[in-house]
């Protein structure tokens, strides 16, 4: 039979374990005796067997109790919580089926629960609540967009909210996207590129309604006319207008048809029939007599623009004496200063090359009226603006080849006529 162990051999068995250190005395592998454990700070009784097995003592076998006790301390439990890094105990801990108030991190609100549940990762009430909630918004947006798809107008970018609050949607119908809230979406409202193209259409159907009504009108205004292409905006767009008479289309605005103007080709003729009239007559202030050098009338002249009867038609002219003319003509208001020409002749030219280039029909209203020769529906700064052109193209290539471009070629071939 061997020889008995002794406290100093059993005491250099724990040590060479490294987890206990002996503390009482050794007398047998059966009978308790006491140890320290280093880790949890805290000394007990084991049977020597078991420590050789490194079962350690009772703190090593549940560290969440006291091991004085068997008991769990407000302090463990506290610290099992705070590893959960979801809540944090903030009253005494009695045990695992007694309720304690707890903090939630996450809404900062404090409830009762069951320790075992938070242990358990069972959130506190807070939680539990935006977890039904979250659950009952996803179903009530499944549902949401079943009745999109049901509709056919709008798919759902954004989050689910609730019923009021806008959120993104892509529109099926123009392919835009834009907030909108569900209880609008459902009923049909649609979003901002709905609108503008509800818009568009009623627009649309006004202008529409417009160019039925003015079609109709062009046959009483106007029956020579044909209207035949061009969209019409507003009274100054220009449309493509097909002559009967001299069949041709030419570009004119609504507003020139309504006030008689004509087209290009029945402008043209006018002016031809009033040159025929000159050519004839005698003339004073005509193209052909100031090339030949016998315009009767010399010195300086000045050329004017006024209110003619009729809106929108003005007259312009030449003369000597503008007051004169001015109330002898029973014109109205002054529209320019008066241009100075220090020799009429020039004045002629300016004037006759303007009257060919953009004289106007004489309108029904004007048939009788002095001086409806000269008629033009340009505006003031307009009419200014041609006659700038005209001085500096006169300056620029003296009287014929002046005439020559821009006055009637009639007049032209009968100042050669009376040059041999």
């Amino acid at each position: 039979m061997g020889a008995k162990k002794t406290t100093e051999q059993h005491a250099a068995e724990v040590k060479a374990l490294g987890v206990l250190v002996l503390k009482g005395d050794y007398k047998g592998a059966r009978i308790k005796t006491i140890y320290y454990c280093p880790k949890h700070d805290f000394t007990g009784e084991a049977l020597p067997t078991n420590v050789l097995k490194g079962r350690g003592l009772m703190c090593c076998k549940n560290p969440t109790t006291d091991p004085s006790t068997g008991m769990k301390t407000t302090a463990m439990h506290a610290e099992e919580v705070r590893k959960l890094g979801r809540v944090q105990l903030v009253s005494k801990y009695v045990e695992a089926k007694t309720k304690c108030t707890y903090r939630c991190l996450l809404h900062n609100e404090e409830h009762e629960a069951l320790p075992t549940n938070v242990l358990k990762g069972i959130g506190l009430t807070c939680c539990q609540r935006t977890l039904g909630a979250a659950t009952n918004i996803r179903r009530h947006g499944e549902l949401y967009d079943g009745r999109l798809k049901e509709i056919g107008k709008l798919h759902r970018l954004g989050g689910y909210i609730d019923s009021k609050t806008p959120i993104l949607h892509r529109c099926l119908v123009h392919g835009g996207e834009g907030m909108q809230s569900p209880n609008a979406a459902v009923q049909g409202t649609g979003l901002k590129c709905c609108l503008d193209a509800a818009r568009q259409n009623s627009a649309d159907q006004k202008r529409q309604s417009v160019i039925d009504r003015l079609r109709n009108e062009l046959g009483t205004i106007n029956p020579n006319l044909e209207w035949v292409g061009g969209e019409y905006k507003d009274q100054n767009s220009l449309l493509q207008m097909r002559c009967k008479t001299h069949d041709e289309i030419h570009l004119a605005s609504w507003q020139q048809i309504t006030q008689g103007c004509g087209v290009y080709c029945c402008r043209m003729e006018n002016l031809r029939n009033i040159g025929k009239r000159s050519l004839n007559r005698f003339d004073v202030d005509s193209v052909w007599r100031v090339l030949t050098g016998s315009n009767e009338r010399a010195g300086n002249a000045w050329l004017y623009l006024y209110e003619s009867p009729v809106r929108p038609f003005n007259k312009y002219g030449i003369s000597n004496d503008v007051g004169k003319r001015a109330n002898s003509g029973e014109y109205g208001t002054q529209l320019i200063e008066p241009r100075f020409f220090a020799k009429r002749d020039d004045a002629v030219l300016i004037e006759q090359a303007f009257r060919y280039g953009y004289g106007v029909a004489i309108p029904e209203a004007l048939a009788e009226w002095t001086g409806n020769t000269e008629l033009t529906t340009l505006e003031p700064d307009e009419f200014v603006e041609v006659i700038e052109e005209l001085e500096g193209s006169l300056i620029e290539m003296g009287r014929w080849v002046f005439a020559e471009e821009f006055c009637d070629p009639r007049e032209i071939e009968r100042a050669r006529k009376e040059s041999t």
